[in-house]
């Protein structure tokens, strides 16, 4: 973990794209494919099991969640939409993409050869974009409402199962007096027997 907090802030500090995933130590062999989907597999199966394993009131809780968090996941991939033509759009107008753009033109570009320098092009404007003001914006609004949306999430979860601990509580207490009741009438019983 710390040789990996190590890579994530060299690669940072020379201006390597934040990698999605997890960085291999030295040594560590990355996993193919078709392992990193069977351990996806029991990884869910693992969720799963722990889901039908918990009382009804919190298994709806957790669906809750769950669904939510598709609802979160499908919004961030919207705006995310939105933020790469905002990028695209701001990049467009600098300076390097003009001129970046001027030379493929002067260019007899075709087939496979064209689409590779228009793409090229594109990560000129997306790179160029974010340095922009209106991106800038954009993007902190983005991540303010992200976390927003995140933390209610979690707010809400723990304000209902906290609502549903104090209702199983006056239950368990009446359980527990119920108990306590059998154990005192045994008692008495033990006390009248040894007497005789």
């Amino acid at each position: 973990k710390k040789w990996e907090a190590k890579a994530r802030y060299y690669l940072r500090s020379i201006g390597m794209p934040k990698i999605k995933g997890h960085y291999t130590p030295p040594g560590k062999k990355e996993l193919t494919e078709n392992q990193k989907e069977i351990k996806r597999r029991k990884s869910n199966e693992r969720k799963k099991r722990k889901r039908d394993e918990m009382p009804d009131g919190e298994k709806e809780i957790e669906k809750e969640f769950r669904s939510d968090g598709k609802m979160i996941s499908e919004w961030k991939q919207r705006e995310e939409e939105k933020l790469k033509t905002t990028a695209s759009e701001e990049g467009r107008k600098s300076e390097k993409y003009q001129e970046a753009y001027a030379v493929f033109e002067q260019g007899n570009y075709a087939g496979s050869q064209k689409r590779a320098e228009l793409s090229k092009l594109e990560e000129i404007a997306s790179e160029e974009g974010e340095k922009s003001e209106r991106y800038k914006e954009a993007y902190n609004a983005f991540d303010k409402e992200r976390k927003g949306r995140a933390k209610a999430r979690e707010d809400e979860r723990a304000r209902k199962r906290a609502k549903l601990k104090s209702q199983q509580a006056p239950s368990q207490q009446e359980e527990r007096s119920g108990n306590d009741r059998e154990k005192d009438e045994d008692d008495v019983k033990d006390e009248d027997e040894s007497m005789e």
